[in-house]
């Protein structure tokens, strides 16, 4: 009998099951608020959730791990000590769970005095102005200050809510008043004075012009209201490069592109798109410069063009010393001359001129004859071109292709156009030899044109030129598909007569 007993008390545990007391696991315990800053002798009243349920104060255990910083009672209720500072951590306990609460404790600075950054200002209807009041001490942590407008038609005062020492004074209306600051018994006055009407608005006409290179045009601004006290226009340009304006708003396009041209009076602003057309004659490969697409003097890429002595102007039947512009009889040899007797009446030992880097533009025949922008290119700007650019043969003289992004397929043409010495027009020098395989001719080392730049050669009697001449066969391992033409720079005395490829 008591075996069956025993068995059947075993299958009512076994259908009833324990009573143990479970934890819920998808309940949180929590304190609000889970941070607190007290001053001393503060007090704050906490509360604690089970999930989104609150807790009875009698259900929830507290605790504080440094109550000589914070204390709190049995109902959650924290009291900052009065004598010290720091932190603390509280602990709530509801069952099995646990929660925190950070607590810190100021003991407050009173404030002794202030300082205001200004005392009076004078504003714009509309202006605003930023008044920052310094306490004393400066590490005060309790503010206790006050202000007093006494004509808030005039001008309004808003206190930073994050800065409580900085403060947005706005005038409203023409006229006068004085904000005061009360703290600690000190007092600190600013004097406002609305007298003047702000520019609310600038107008550009027209927004936007099209002009050639070097072409003018003057911009016009008008600033609202009509009454505003400071209507004065300062002028900007986005790429002074590209586009100059005066004070005035006249505008001169200098560089094929797009700029920007701006009116500013006060913070108005308003802008002119300005786009500027390609010098007539220039081809644009994405350099620092545009190159003229012919030699000077020339019709089309290919003609040769003019021919001239370094630093002259005009050319002539015959290129000597003896029919050189720059050169007279004196009694004394300049170097590199080799003809006893002759001097430079410029850029010599006479006027110290063959020190400087380059010529005067008024000896600048490209400037003289073109105008504008247009100048003799310097050996950097050949050399520019070079770097940036595939030279290959074409007809009787070399190509250069644009090797820039933006610019491929762009190519400026060089024609053989050598060079004159006395009344010869030199158009290819070198010399062919049979050469490995021995049964074959080769051109050898050859000269297709030189340009002059305007810049002069530590010896006198040279100036700096820009060669383009072809290879020695060994320098492309006698394979003619591997042929490309050179570049570089030379010395060469002055009275040569040379082309003049032009750049803006």
């Amino acid at each position: 009998m008591k075996k069956y007993l025993w068995a059947a008390l075993m299958v009512l545990m076994a259908a009833t099951g324990c009573k143990k007391e479970k934890t819920d696991t998808k309940k949180v315990l929590s304190i609000s608020p889970s941070e607190v800053e007290l001053l001393s002798g503060q007090e704050e009243d906490l509360r604690a959730f089970w999930g989104e349920s609150l807790l009875s104060k009698k259900d929830v255990q507290w605790s504080s791990d440094n109550t000589n910083i914070v204390s709190v009672s049995e109902e959650g209720v924290l009291t900052a000590s009065p004598i010290n500072d720091g932190d603390a951590v509280i602990t709530a306990r509801y069952k099995n769970n646990e929660a925190t609460c950070k607590v810190k404790v100021i003991i407050p600075v009173q404030i002794f005095g202030f300082v205001s950054s200004l005392q009076s200002k004078s504003l714009a209807v509309d202006e605003e102005f930023t008044w920052y009041v310094v306490y004393m001490p400066t590490y005060a942590t309790y503010h206790d200050i006050t202000f007093e407008n006494s004509d808030p038609s005039v001008a309004e005062l808003t206190q930073d809510t994050e800065n409580p020492m900085k403060f947005t004074i706005k005038a409203k209306k023409l006229g006068t008043t004085t904000i005061t600051a009360k703290c600690g018994g000190k007092e600190e006055q600013m004097f406002i004075y609305v007298d003047a009407v702000k520019a609310t608005k600038v107008t550009v006409n027209p927004t936007s012009v099209n002009l050639e290179c070097l072409e003018s045009r003057r911009l016009t601004a008008t600033v609202e209201p009509e009454n505003a006290t400071n209507k004065t226009v300062s002028w900007t340009s986005s790429n002074p490069e590209m586009v100059e304006v005066s004070n005035q708003g006249a505008i001169r396009g200098l560089r094929a592109g797009t700029a920007t041209v701006s009116a500013h009076c006060g913070d108005q602003v308003a802008s002119c798109t300005v786009t500027v057309a390609m010098p007539e004659g220039a081809v644009d490969l994405g350099l620092s410069v545009y190159w003229a697409e012919c030699n000077l003097g020339a019709s089309t890429e290919f003609d040769f063009g003019n021919y001239y002595s370094w630093g002259e102007l005009s050319t002539k039947d015959y290129y000597s010393w003896d029919t050189y512009k720059f050169l007279v009889k004196k009694g004394k040899t300049e170097q590199g001359i080799g003809e006893t007797g002759y001097v430079f009446s410029r850029y010599g030992s006479s006027d110290n001129k063959w020190k400087f880097s380059q010529y005067d533009y008024e000896d600048d025949v490209a400037v003289q004859t073109l105008g504008g922008l247009w100048r003799t290119p310097t050996s950097e700007q050949f050399k520019e071109l070079r770097r940036n650019c595939t030279v290959v043969y074409e007809g009787d003289g070399v190509r250069f292709y644009s090797n820039v992004p933006g610019y491929i397929g762009k190519s400026l043409y060089f024609p053989e156009s050598g060079w004159k010495d006395k009344d010869e027009l030199w158009t290819y020098v070198g010399y062919t030899y049979l050469s490995y395989p021995f049964d074959t001719e080769w051109e050898s080392y050859g000269v297709l044109a030189m340009f002059w730049t305007p810049e002069i050669c530590r010896q006198t009697a040279y100036a700096v030129c820009y060669t383009l001449y072809d290879p020695q066969p060994e320098d492309y391992g006698y394979d003619p598909s591997l042929r490309r033409p050179f570049c570089g720079e030379f010395y060469l005395q002055r009275y040569f007569g040379l082309p003049i490829r032009p750049v803006w």
